[in-house]
């Protein structure tokens, strides 16, 4: 007889959490892409001037960054967890890319 953890219903999120690294890079994409281009050759009043004008696009792409931020983060939990059972219970080269990958989502 099959027990409950043996028997899923539905979807199997550990196998789509991969996923989450490919939107997370596609969120980032698409929140720069909101934002809209400045030229570093503006000045003060005229990048003021466009920020004033588009504040609804600057809020849109930072929350889409945020999203993807927030997919990278779960990515990386995958990744740690898996990292972590190929290495063994030590598990120093598991941390340190952890770590690694927190400190560039920070």
């Amino acid at each position: 007889m099959a027990t409950m953890a043996e028997t899923r219903v539905g979807w199997d999120v550990e196998r789509l959490t991969p996923l989450a690294g490919v939107l997370a890079v596609v969120g980032w994409v698409i929140g720069m892409l909101v934002s809209g281009d400045i030229s570093s050759k503006d000045k003060g009043p005229e990048i003021l001037a466009y920020y004033q004008a588009h504040d609804g696009r600057m809020i849109a792409g930072g929350v889409i960054w945020l999203i993807g931020t927030a997919l990278f983060l779960w990515f990386l939990g995958s990744l740690r967890s898996r990292l972590l059972a190929a290495e063994g219970p030590e598990g120093r080269l598991t941390a340190v890319a952890f770590a690694g990958g927190v400190a560039t989502a920070i």
